[in-house]
């Protein structure tokens, strides 16, 4: 699982993106990007530039539980902010908690994102926790990379 923990690399990507904020990658240069980041610490202006600065398709909130003691973030106050920006996805199946996936849930929903992601959209992977070597993130980019997808934390 060590091989697959974010590294700092950069590899050019063919969006506009400042260069200062690009995160840790791995995959393929070449390869379909799918982005991931963590709202700890951030404001519902900063996920919506990111949106906009890497002209995001689709956003997937993967929390198990979408609510959060800073309320911008619960599912509730979240999924409208988002959705004017792009299409917001609940998808509890990608969630870290023990008991609320199963593998084939699991197995399903990723081969959708990495179809997605073939086909042209781009992904962003949301979860709370913001440094993705502490989350669920690391082991999702795993599968996507497995599956073609280079995967880009922000």
């Amino acid at each position: 699982m060590d091989d697959y923990l974010f590294d700092g690399m950069e590899s050019p990507n063919p969006k506009p993106m400042r260069r200062e904020k690009m995160g840790s990658v791995v995959g393929a240069a070449d390869a379909p990007t799918i982005y991931t980041c963590g709202y700890q610490g951030r404001t519902i202006v900063e996920i919506k530039e990111l949106i906009r600065e890497y002209h995001i398709d689709d956003w997937i909130d993967i929390r198990s539980k979408p609510y959060s003691r800073d309320h911008q973030f619960s599912q509730r106050f979240f999924k409208p902010a988002i959705e004017t920006c792009c299409k917001y996805h609940g998808v509890v199946s990608l969630g870290g908690l023990p008991g609320t996936w199963t593998q084939e849930g699991r197995a399903k929903s990723c081969k959708k994102v990495i179809a997605n992601a073939k086909a042209g959209k781009v992904i962003m992977i949301m979860c709370m926790e913001r440094n993705v070597n502490s989350c669920h993130r690391k082991d999702l980019a795993k599968i996507f990379v497995d599956g073609g997808c280079k995967v880009v934390n922000l």
